[in-house]
């Protein structure tokens, strides 16, 4: 297993893809910026999470735990279009 650790990388990533009804690839999978109630992206996260997308994954922002929690339930179980 790798770790990155380039600045600005998300704190989670979910690999599971997304297709559509055709088997055509939407999304390659779910990053997570993870900032505590009230904190702020710096740069560098806002430009990864902007690449990320660019690159045909499903990348955000969230603030706390509960918003990442609801996140990830929404991709998994389908509720997020990509």
């Amino acid at each position: 297993m790798a770790i990155i650790s380039e600045k600005g990388y998300p704190d989670l990533f979910i690999p599971k893809t997304k297709k559509d009804s055709e088997g055509n690839l939407k999304c390659a999978g779910l990053f997570i910026e993870l900032k505590k109630i009230g904190g702020k992206p710096s740069k560098e996260q806002l430009m990864m999470v902007q690449y990320l997308n660019n690159e045909g994954y499903f990348a955000r922002i969230v603030e706390g735990a509960e918003d990442a929690i609801e996140l990830i339930n929404n991709y998994i179980n389908g509720e997020i279009i990509c």
